[in-house]
């Protein structure tokens, strides 16, 4: 393919793969997989922002593709036994806005972690030493070659099945595949090892058993390195090979890196475009440009260069909204390619140096109402979490203390402030803190303090709805809701005797049967209100019926057995929180 223009904004039919323009996101790893290697909510988030906003095709992070091959627990996986519906929600949320998503597979070889996860030893083309301070990895056998390429093929049909447009095999960064092709880590002396050719067989073997599950029209795409250290000129005649191979072969496409690319200074970028010009006149296949790009300006440039498509990572790490605020006239990416980012996660969970650090304050009214759910989900987005158990009698915190207030449940009614004196207080702060634009979430008497901070109404219903029912979604795409249509209904825990009216200004969420308000969101605020609990688990729900028993014995309509409401959550929780997790998304973002 001659690619004949600069426009990255114009559409590209790769092979069995159209895209809606030509930006990447190039294969980022993001450190946040579940520890069983199953795709975490964050992930999907992560995918969600980048698609809603002008990225065209998405490569995953490496999804791991065998026990042996994984560097970190840290890492997602495709093999074995996981719960596949996180990996099926992250595909959606890249297709919902027409964006096309790839599953990158790869096996770390010589560079896997084996002090992070119980695996077995590293294996590697030859027995050399791929991690300064390591014993040596071991060389695979011919047999164990077979079964790897068994392993990405598997992988690749699982990626296929969880509807992938995709998937790209990683040969770069000194991982398996990409130590399979360097004449420096590869020092075998049979089929697999010596020539250009050898060396790539056990990528055309990985093809052509991918090709063998998932048939001829499944796009296959490979990265790779472009150099390597002190071959310059003679390993390019090795790329060149390779790259031919691959448009041989009928891939979809090439990505283009370098074993060099976190040593480039900060201003050098785009990085191997030289690269990509040298093979431009040799090949048609598409050619992938990645490295240091931070405008529009240098994505055209990367285009005039020769490539078809311009892939960034590290500036999508600090900003998923990159290309809608170039489009608005943002000129350059605030990444500057400190690399903090390669670690930031594990130690502060964020992602980048420029990601503020939410200081969240929650407000308890009762020992057993506490976060819940809610706690992980926060301390998983990097949250500092404090805590004023006004119960105690601990004092309201001060406004500038905090970014999101977050007011939990309890079972004294909005107006008793003559008993519970801190109550005017509470309600004065809650309406400062939505005054100055802070984000703000009121579960159960946190909502209606909310609706009565607005000047609504707050009364007893005249009975109680305790248990698990279901409540309707009453707007379409709502942005704290998005995967909820109008009328659509899912479970939830109840336990509550007081309503709200829905203060002016305010979208209605939800409704139930017994209460028509059971949500409300502000408009133009990062504020929301929900009289249900989707924040309980088993262990807390347990905690409520055991102090609220006697509501549960005193019986009503709206009143269920224990058992039935804890049966309710153990069937339908997992859709619960789901719309915690997107809920919570949201507020952070």
């Amino acid at each position: 393919m001659q690619n004949e223009t600069d426009d990255v904004f114009s559409p590209i039919e790769l092979r069995y793969l159209p895209v809606k323009n030509r930006i990447v996101r190039s294969a980022t790893n993001d450190y946040a997989a579940e520890s069983d290697g199953s795709v975490s909510t964050y992930q999907i988030e992560i995918i969600r922002k980048l698609a809603e906003n002008e990225v065209g095709l998405i490569i995953t992070g490496n999804f791991c593709v065998s026990v042996a091959g994984r560097n970190g627990r840290d890492q997602h996986i495709l093999y074995g036994d996981f719960d596949r519906t996180a990996l099926t929600e992250l595909v959606r949320s890249a297709h919902v806005s027409g964006c096309r998503i790839v599953a990158q597979l790869g096996h770390a070889g010589g560079k896997a972690k084996r002090a992070d996860i119980d695996v077995p030893d590293p294996v590697a083309p030859s027995d050399t030493i791929y991690i300064e301070g390591e014993p040596a990895a071991k060389a695979l056998s011919i047999d164990e070659i077979k079964r790897l390429v068994g392993d990405f093929a598997t992988a690749a049909r699982t990626a296929r099945e969880a509807s992938f447009d995709g998937v790209q095999l990683h040969c770069a960064h000194g991982y398996l595949l990409s130590q399979f092709l360097s004449p420096q880590q590869n020092l075998r002396t049979d089929k697999y090892g010596g020539s250009p050719a050898n060396r790539f067989r056990i990528v055309e073997e990985i093809i052509t058993a991918i090709r063998s599950l998932c048939g001829a029209e499944f796009p296959i795409l490979v990265k790779m390195n472009g150099n390597a250290p002190g071959k310059a000129e003679t390993y390019f005649e090795d790329v060149r090979y390779f790259v031919g191979r691959c448009e041989t072969l009928g891939l979809t496409a090439v990505e283009i890196s370098g074993f060099d690319f976190l040593t480039f200074d900060k201003d050098k970028g785009p990085y191997y475009t030289d690269i990509i010009s040298a093979l431009r006149p040799m090949v048609q296949i598409p050619l992938i440009a990645v490295g240091g790009v931070r405008s529009l300006k240098e994505m055209k440039a990367v285009l005039r260069s020769g490539a078809d498509m311009v892939a960034l990572s590290r500036p999508f790490i600090c900003e998923s909204h990159l290309i809608t605020r170039l489009k608005a006239g943002q000129e350059r990416a605030k990444c500057i390619s400190c690399n903090k980012c390669f670690s930031l996660y594990k130690k502060e969970k964020r992602r980048c140096v420029f990601q503020k650090t939410m200081r969240v304050r929650v407000l308890l009214h009762l020992e057993h109402e506490g976060l819940g759910l809610l706690r992980n989900a926060f301390l998983s987005r990097g949250a500092k979490i404090a805590e004023s158990n006004l119960w105690k009698g601990e004092s309201l915190p001060e406004l500038e203390s905090f970014d999101f207030l977050v007011v939990m449940g309890g079972a004294m009614n909005v107006d008793e402030d003559a008993r519970f004196p801190w109550l005017s207080g509470e309600k004065k702060l809650i309406a400062d803190a939505i005054a100055s634009d802070k984000r703000v979430l009121g579960i159960c008497l946190g909502a209606q303090l909310i609706a009565r901070a607005l000047g609504a109404k707050v009364r007893p219903m005249g009975y109680k709805e305790i248990g698990w029912f279901p409540v309707r979604a009453e707007c379409d795409g709502n942005r704290f809701f998005k995967s909820l249509a109008k009328g659509g209904e899912l479970g939830m825990a109840h336990w509550h005797g007081d309503t709200f009216a829905l203060p002016e200004g305010c979208d209605r969420l939800f409704s139930s049967e017994a209460c028509p308000e059971q949500g409300f969101a502000v408009r133009e605020k990062t504020v929301v209100a929900l009289q249900f609990h989707a924040e309980l688990d088993e262990a807390m729900f347990r905690s409520f019926i055991e102090h609220g028993g006697d509501e549960l014995t005193a019986g009503g309509e709206w009143v269920q057995q224990a058992e039935t409401a804890l049966h309710g959550l153990k069937t339908e929780g997992a859709a619960a929180r789901k719309v915690l997790d997107e809920l919570v998304a949201e507020l952070f973002a």
